[in-house]
């Protein structure tokens, strides 16, 4: 191949070839993107910023995007995702527990929240804005709490000489976290805080990443142009609504009245003759005017499909649309999908609560007891699951039935079935052993007596303890 062909090769390659997709054509758009960057570089402070600003007044004025938030909440939250310590001895984890429930009730530095509000406000935050802070510290008598901080209080400093602080967050050369300054209270100086005492909770996407962006800002505009195009609508439907008839007018007027024989009389055609003869409410117009009731064709059927896509692109990346606006028009097998679906969104954003926010609290309140001497150290102290509301379901009896044969042939644990209920299994177990023992004592069996397996397991009633009782007479007469 000659050179000058190579280089037509080369410009046609350079500007598509093979892929269509790559190839620019008059009819089709060309997204308004930069090259292909860092995302630190696709997304500066001010284009944050205005994604947050848009996110939170759409959280305050659509109905769409507060049911979101009300149902993420509702699902994800509920009454709060708790911890269930996992060391070896079971004795110490109810009192890590314990000690951690009593922490939770007033858990942040203002102690007007509890950890279930602040786990809430965290999930909402991801959604709306994308990320939160949260800073570990003590309270005046040396008490962990922590200090939720909104993104919007995170900047970087007027001062600063360092190309390394990237909106806010400072870095060293391997990429990772030094410092963080925040605008606390009503100072207009920012605040440095160490990376080791701030958290930084948010759904990574790219490695490159500094800050985020709000969950719902890839349907921002579709939201905005709903609300817009309703308002609109209403205005024209109010406006249509309050005209009744319309009057055609003529060419002119004619002076006096027009006469209308009734009977053996002649009387004028005024309002109040018409009216008086023929009763009901009657209009004077002249003879070359009509008078038309007014029909209204708005809104359109293709008007209300045209809004029900909007609101799919509302929830499309959150929560399903059929979940969060209208579940009317699917059934069967759809139902279960939307279901599992919903469930899986709710799983994953929970996860990210855990991982970036849970085990570290934790992590800091309980080390804090072990190192002021209010709980004995322990191996694998660190080690929590997390409890988290009962699982969504839409065929509660039928999912019962299958999950109690799960447990009897093994396929599933009896923990793993107490979490999706939202219960702990050492909490129930424990419940359950002192309720057997309570029935064994008024059967007249002796605490020295261990509790039989089947009672904590498999509970038959009052009759297994009479067969046993039978069991041991037989044995004493033999």
């Amino acid at each position: 191949m000659t050179n000058f062909r190579k280089k037509i090769a080369n410009f046609f390659y350079g500007i598509g070839g093979a892929f269509e997709s790559a190839i620019v054509s008059p009819s089709r758009g060309n997204p308004n993107t930069i090259n292909p960057s860092d995302a630190k570089i696709e997304l500066p402070a001010y284009t944050r910023t205005e994604l947050v600003r848009k996110a939170r007044y759409l959280e305050k004025n659509s109905g769409h995007i507060r049911g979101i938030l009300k149902d993420l909440k509702v699902y994800g939250i509920g009454k709060g995702i708790y911890p269930s310590a996992k060391s070896d001895n079971h004795e110490w984890n109810k009192e890590a527990e314990n000690f951690f429930f009593r922490w939770a009730r007033h858990c942040d530095i203002t102690n007007r929240y509890s950890w279930r509000e602040c786990q809430a406000m965290i999930l909402r935050s991801l959604v709306v804005d994308g990320e939160v802070f949260v800073i570990k510290t003590f309270n005046s008598f040396g008490v962990p709490k922590i200090q939720i901080i909104e993104s919007h209080r995170l900047m970087s400093p007027s001062t600063a000489t360092t190309e390394r602080i990237i909106d806010g967050i400072e870095f060293d050369r391997y990429g990772r976290a030094k410092n963080y300054y925040f605008l606390i209270g009503e100072h207009s100086n920012t605040t440095k805080v160490p990376a080791s005492a701030v958290l930084h909770i948010f759904d990574a996407e790219r490695i490159s990443q500094s800050r985020a962006y709000p969950q719902i800002q890839h349907s921002i505009n579709d939201v905005i142009d709903r609300k817009e195009i309703l308002a609109l609508e209403k205005k024209k439907v109010k406006s249509i609504s309050d005209i009744v008839h319309i009057l055609k007018g003529g060419q002119g007027m004619l002076d006096g009245d027009y006469k209308v024989d009734v009977g053996n009389r002649s009387e004028g055609t005024s309002t109040e003759t018409m009216n008086r003869i023929l009763g009901g409410k009657n209009i004077r117009i002249d003879p070359d005017e009509s008078i038309d009731v007014h029909q209204s064709n708005v809104p359109s059927p293709t008007f209300a499909g045209f809004l029900t896509e909007l609101d799919r692109s509302g929830s499309l990346g959150v929560l399903p649309y059929e979940f969060v606006v209208d579940p009317s028009k699917i059934g069967g097998a759809s139902v279960r999908l939307v279901a599992s679906k919903t469930q899986r969104y709710i799983d994953d954003i929970t996860q990210t609560i855990d991982e970036r926010f849970n085990d570290a609290i934790w992590f800091f309140v309980i080390g804090w007891a072990i190192d002021s001497g209010l709980l004995p150290a322990e191996n694998w102290w660190w080690y929590c699951a997390w409890t988290h509301p009962r699982k969504l379901t839409v065929d509660a009896g039928r999912e019962e039935q299958q999950n109690r044969a799960n447990v009897e042939m093994g396929l599933k644990t009896l923990e793993e079935s107490y979490s999706e209920c939202g219960l702990d299994f050492e909490d129930e177990m424990r419940t359950r052993a002192d309720n057997a023992r309570f029935i064994m004592r008024l059967a007249g069996i002796p605490d020295s007596e261990p509790i039989p397996l089947y009672m904590l397991y498999k509970v038959n009633g009052t009759q297994v303890i009479e067969n046993r009782k039978i069991g041991e007479k037989g044995n004493d007469d033999e």
